[in-house]
C-alpha cells in the first residue's frame, strides 16, 4: 500500500482511519524526538481544541500501534495528566510519502534526547508565535546549500575537529591531540525575514564533566574547542551550507552555566559572541513531565553582553 498523506481527510491504513491531525502529530514527533501531550496539543490546536478529546486521540494512537509510551519517560509510580510519546515504525511507514529525509535521531538515551526535543520544539513554537520561521533540520539538509554527501551519509550532523589542549594527565602537564568529529544533538534555524541565523543545540543534564584528561571523551572542554575550531574553519558551512552557527549549550543549573562560561573564556581570552548559554530546570534528574518551555526562545548568556535570540 503507497503511503501518501492525502491532506484532505482521513485515510485509513489497517486498523484505523488517520486524519491529518495524526499525520501533522507524526511529523512534529518524527522533527524533534520524544514530546509531551500537552506540547503536541499545543503544535496542533490550531486543528482542534478539544483537549480532553485530544488525548483520547493519542491513547486511540498508541493502542493502535503508531505511538509508544516508553517506560524510562512515563514513570509508572508517578501519576501525571501528560504522557511521552515516541514514534513507532507503523507511524514512520505513514509517514514515507514525506518529501524531505527523516530527521536525525537524538542519541545518549531516552531522557537526553526528551531534553533535546523539548529544546527545539519549545522554540518552534514561540518562533511560530513571534510571526518568523522556524527552520527544522530537515529543511536545511533538503536545501539545494546543503551538499549532497552530506544528504546520504550515515552521520550529517558530524563535523570535523581538529583540537588540542594543554591536560593534566596524571604525570604533568602535556599537549594533548585529536581529531574526533563532534556532533551536536540537533540543528536548526531561524528565518527573521531580513536575516537568517542557525544554531547548533548541545542538551546537557549535567552529567557531562567539564574538562577530562583526554580529548578524546566527552567533555564540555571538548566541546568548546571544537567549535572553536569548526566557527574558524568554517566547516559548517562546507558541511551544512549555511551562513552562520551559534552553538548553544542548555543545561540544567546556573551554577553549571557559570562554569561552562569561565571555561569558555579561558578558551577564548578576548570572548566570543558566538556561543550561547542557559539553564532550564526539570531535566537534571527526570521524573516528570516538563512544562512549556517559553524563555528557550529569549536570551542566552555568552562570554560578552547577552545575546537575545528574538532579535534579528
Amino acid at each position: 500500500m503507497l503511503h501518501v498523506f492525502f491532506p484532505g481527510g482521513a485515510r485509513y491504513l489497517g486498523t484505523m482511519y488517520l486524519r491529518p491531525r495524526d499525520f501533522y502529530l507524526f511529523e512534529v514527533i518524527q522533527r524533534h524526538g520524544p514530546l509531551p501531550s500537552h506540547y503536541l496539543y499545543e503544535f496542533s490546536k490550531h486543528l482542534a481544541h478539544d483537549l480532553i478529546g485530544f488525548k483520547k486521540r493519542l491513547l486511540a494512537l498508541y493502542r493502535a500501534g503508531y505511538l509508544d509510551r516508553p517506560q524510562q519517560l512515563n514513570n509508572p509510580l508517578i501519576h501525571t495528566d501528560f504522557k511521552v510519546y515516541i514514534l513507532k515504525d507503523k507511524a514512520l511507514e505513514a509517514l514515507a510519502g514525506k518529501k524531505d529525509a527523516f530527521a536525525t535521531p537524538v542519541g545518549g538515551g531516552y531522557q537526553h534526547a526528551l531534553m533535546a526535543s523539548c529544546i527545539t520544539a519549545n522554540i518552534e513554537l514561540e518562533v511560530t508565535r513571534a510571526g518568523l520561521g522556524y527552520i527544522s533540520q530537515e529543511a536545511i539538509f533538503a536545501s539545494s546549500k546543503c551538499p549532497q554527501e552530506t544528504k546520504t551519509a550515515k552521520r550529517p550532523l558530524a563535523l570535523a575537529a581538529s583540537i588540542s589542549h594543554e591536560l593534566n594527565r596524571g604525570n604533568g602537564i602535556s599537549m594533548h591531540r585529536s581529531d574526533r568529529p563532534i556532533e551536536p544533538d540537533q540543528i536548526f534555524g531561524i528565518n527573521y525575514g531580513n536575516g537568517f541565523r542557525f544554531f547548533a543545540v548541545e542538551a546537557d543534564r549535567g552529567t557531562e564533566p567539564l574538562t577530562r584528561a583526554n580529548l578524546n571523551e566527552n567533555s564540555i572542554l571538548r566541546k568548546v574547542l571544537a567549535y572553536k575550531n569548526i566557527l574558524t574553519s568554517g566547516e559548517y558551512k562546507k558541511r551544512w551550507g549555511i551562513p552562520n552557527l551559534f552553538p548553544m549549550f542548555i543545561t540544567t543549573a546556573d551554577e553549571r552555566v557559570r562554569n561552562m562560561v569561565d571555561l569558555t573564556r579561558s578558551i577564548y581570552p578576548d570572548g566570543t559572541q558566538h556561543l550561547l548559554f542557559k539553564a532550564i530546570v526539570g531535566f537534571h534528574v527526570y521524573f516528570r513531565t516538563p512544562p512549556l518551555i517559553p524563555e528557550l526562545f529569549g536570551e542566552y548568556v555568552r562570554t560578552g553582553e547577552p545575546f537575545d535570540i528574538r532579535k534579528a
